[in-house]
């Protein structure tokens, strides 16, 4: 992810989004969506994977901890961060330091994007029950067509 999101920074590009190869992307829900936002505040948008928030420890120094709680998008699900958020993340993320933040929780990509813009910058996650992720039964999804995305239907062998 760290890698996606220094070529996300150097596209100049209003929206970094993040969706797992085995999702379908409905791109016209996405661009709906994220209309409704702007691309200069603060958007973190996606759905989490859990219904509280995570609780992680912070290493702060080879003595020093701290527990900290904070709301996450599941990568599975898929996310997106504004171009404004994206650039006060860059301290945490660009050139390489992605995976040293990482290491300070030791926890997932997605996870640690959670991190860096709740518990570092206090933003927030907005919600959306557009994401879906394989924790999901899709068949309760009405309106599959108007999400953002979903799983790649299983390939079934025929005669």
């Amino acid at each position: 992810m760290a890698l996606e999101y220094d070529t996300f920074l150097n596209s100049g590009k209003k929206w970094f989004c993040h969706v797992d190869d085995d999702n379908y992307l409905n791109v016209g829900s996405l661009l709906k969506l994220l209309s409704q936002y702007s691309h200069t505040q603060d958007v973190y948008i996606g759905r989490p994977s859990l219904e509280r928030p995570i609780d992680a420890i912070e290493t702060l120094s080879i003595t020093e901890m701290k527990q900290v709680h904070f709301w996450f998008a599941t990568g599975g699900a898929g996310f997106c961060l504004s171009r404004g958020l994206a650039l006060k993340m860059k301290p945490w993320v660009s050139e390489g330091r992605f995976m040293a933040t990482a290491e300070h929780i030791r926890l997932p990509d997605d996870c640690t994007v959670g991190y860096i813009v709740e518990a570092l910058l206090g933003g927030s996650l907005t919600r959306s029950a557009l994401f879906h992720s394989h924790l999901e039964n899709l068949g309760l999804v009405s309106d599959i067509h108007n999400q953002v995305n979903s799983l790649q239907p299983r390939q079934v062998a025929t005669d």
